[in-house]
C-alpha cells in the first residue's frame, strides 16, 4: 500500500452543492440501494441550537471497512493488555481486517492499533462541513472495551457481529437542515492513498438529485415482530440484587445492568427505522446497512463530540415521560428537577466523564458549563449535563475514544469495577447497544452518540436491550 507524500492530502476536501431532497428517508434509500450505507440522523427542529444536532451525513459505498470481529473460543488472557502495551493495543479477540471490496489490505490483531495506523495515514488538513466530511463511520461495539482495559473477555456479540466495524467513505453527502442545504463532500485523494478505487463524484451528484426528487411511497404497513425475553425476568432481577450487594460492600456506587430480548418476523429495516424515527425522533439517531446487517438506533444521547481540540461530552440521567398533557408534563418535570437520587446520580457521571476528559484533556481546561439542565425529547424527558474540555496538543481525537470509551452513563461508576460487575451479572454480550455510533472525519473532528434505542438486526431478526442505573 502505497503511502502518500507530505502533503499530498492536505486542504484535499472537494465540495459539490447538490438538492435539497424531497424526503430525506426517500432520498436515501435512493440513493443508497442496496449497497452497504449509513445515515447519521438527526431529527431536530429548525430552532435547534446546536449545530452538530442539527446536520445529518448520508453515504454509500465505501472504500474500505475495518472490523474486527470475535475468534471463537477467545479466552480470557485474549482480552488483556500487556503492562507495557500502549493505548492503541485491542487484545488478541480475532484478527483485525482493512479490506475494499476487492481484496484485503491490511490486518493486525488489534483494531484500535489498525485504525489508528490507517488514520494517522489518511488523514488531512481540511475543514469539514457542520464537523462532517469524508472519514470513517460506523460503530464501536461495548465489548471493545475489553481492548483498551483489563477485562474479562467478552461472549460472542448477537449475530457475530463485529465487535468495532467503521467503514472509510471517500464522499458523503451533508445535510444542514437549519438552512436546508445538501452540501456532497469528497476527498479524492484517499482512495489513491490506499490503491483502491475511487468514487466518482459526477455520478455521486447525479446519483444524490435524481434520489433527492424522489417522494416517498405510500408506507407499507410495519408488522408486530414477535419478542421474546433472553432470560427469565428473575434472572434480572437476581442480577440487580447482586449489583445492590456489590454497592453495599462499596466495589460501586452505581453500575447499568440491561436486558436482553429477541426480535423475530422483523421484515424490512429500512421500514422499520422510518417508522421508528417517526415515533421518537432523536439528535443522535443512526442507520447503518450491510449485507444482511443493520444497526438502527434512535439515540438522544451525545458521547463525544471534537471541533478541532474542544471537547464535548453530554450524559443523560434521569428520565421521566412526556404525555402531551401540559400539566401532566409539567408536573414530571418538577419531580425530575426536584429528585435527589436523580441529581446524585447524574453528578457522579459527571465526575466519571470529567475524570475520562483530564486523562487526554489541557490540565484546567475540564469544565462543566452545565452541570444540569432538563431537555424535553418526543416522548419522554432527560436531565442532561455538559462536560467540556481542550484536548493537548499531542492528543487527538482517537486518544479521546481510548480514554473515555465506553461511556460512564450506560457503565457505572468507578468504571472498570461495574464492567467487570457488568460481565458477571449479564448473561449475554450487548454488541452495539451502549457502545457508539457515529463518525471520525479524515480531517479529525468526532461524534459519536451513545447507542441507546438501538436495534442490531440481522436478515429478519434483531436484539433489543432495554436497561437502568442500578443505585443504592
Amino acid at each position: 500500500m502505497r503511502s502518500p507524500a507530505k502533503g499530498e492530502l492536505l486542504n484535499a476536501f472537494v465540495t459539490t452543492e447538490v438538492d435539497w431532497p424531497r424526503d430525506v428517508a426517500a432520498a436515501v434509500a435512493g440513493y443508497a440501494g442496496e449497497d452497504e450505507s449509513i445515515w447519521l440522523d438527526s431529527i431536530v427542529a429548525r430552532s435547534e441550537p446546536r449545530d452538530e444536532a442539527a446536520m445529518s451525513v448520508v453515504a454509500a459505498r465505501p472504500i474500505a471497512v475495518l472490523e474486527q470481529s470475535l475468534r471463537a473460543g477467545t479466552s480470557y488472557d485474549d482480552m488483556q493488555a500487556p503492562r507495557d502495551a500502549g493505548a492503541n493495543w485491542c487484545g488478541r479477540a480475532g484478527d483485525a481486517v482493512l479490506r475494499s471490496a476487492q481484496r484485503v489490505l491490511e490486518r493486525d490483531v488489534s483494531c484500535w492499533r489498525l485504525w489508528r495506523r490507517v488514520h494517522e495515514r489518511v488523514r488531512v488538513d481540511a475543514a469539514g462541513v457542520g464537523g462532517y466530511g469524508p472519514g470513517w463511520y460506523g460503530y464501536v461495539g461495548f465489548e471493545a472495551a475489553g481492548g483498551l482495559e483489563r477485562l474479562p473477555a467478552p461472549r460472542p456479540t448477537p449475530f457475530d457481529l463485529p465487535i468495532l466495524r467503521m467503514s472509510l467513505y471517500d464522499a458523503v453527502v451533508v445535510l444542514d437542515h437549519r438552512f436546508d442545504r445538501a452540501t456532497l463532500v469528497a476527498a479524492p485523494a484517499l482512495a489513491d492513498s490506499l490503491d483502491v478505487p475511487a468514487s466518482s463524484v459526477p455520478a455521486l451528484v447525479r446519483r444524490w438529485n435524481a434520489a433527492a426528487a424522489l417522494t416517498p411511497p405510500p408506507a407499507p404497513p410495519v408488522s408486530a415482530p414477535r419478542v421474546f425475553a433472553s432470560g427469565a425476568p428473575q434472572r434480572h432481577r437476581e442480577a440487580v440484587r447482586r449489583a445492590l450487594e456489590y454497592i453495599a460492600a462499596g466495589d460501586v456506587y452505581q453500575v447499568n445492568l440491561a436486558h436482553r430480548f429477541d426480535l423475530r418476523g422483523l421484515g424490512d429495516a429500512i421500514g422499520h427505522y422510518v417508522a421508528l424515527r417517526r415515533a421518537n425522533p432523536a439528535r443522535y439517531a443512526a442507520l447503518l446497512r450491510w449485507g444482511d446487517a443493520a444497526i438502527a438506533s434512535v439515540s438522544p444521547e451525545l458521547f463525544l463530540q471534537t471541533r478541532g481540540r474542544d471537547v464535548l461530552t453530554r450524559p443523560i440521567k434521569g428520565t421521566r415521560p412526556r404525555t402531551g398533557d401540559v400539566a401532566l408534563d409539567a408536573a414530571y418535570r418538577r419531580e425530575l428537577r426536584e429528585s435527589e437520587k436523580e441529581a446524585a446520580e447524574l453528578a457522579m457521571i459527571v465526575d466519571l466523564h470529567r475524570n475520562d476528559l483530564g486523562r487526554v484533556c489541557e490540565f484546567g481546561s475540564v469544565r462543566v458549563p452545565q452541570p444540569r439542565a432538563i431537555e424535553a425529547h418526543a416522548t419522554v424527558q432527560h436531565t442532561v449535563a455538559d462536560v467540556a474540555g481542550r484536548l493537548r496538543p499531542d492528543r487527538d481525537a482517537l486518544d479521546l475514544l481510548h480514554a473515555a470509551f465506553p461511556a460512564g452513563s450506560i457503565s457505572g461508576v468507578p468504571k472498570i469495577r461495574a464492567l467487570e460487575i457488568i460481565r458477571e451479572l449479564e448473561p449475554v454480550s450487548r454488541g452495539v447497544y451502549t457502545g457508539a455510533i457515529g463518525a471520525l472525519g479524515l480531517h479529525g473532528d468526532l461524534t459519536l452518540n451513545v447507542a441507546i434505542r438501538s436495534l442490531q438486526i440481522r436478515g429478519d431478526a434483531a436484539t433489543l436491550y432495554v436497561g437502568g442505573g442500578i443505585v443504592a
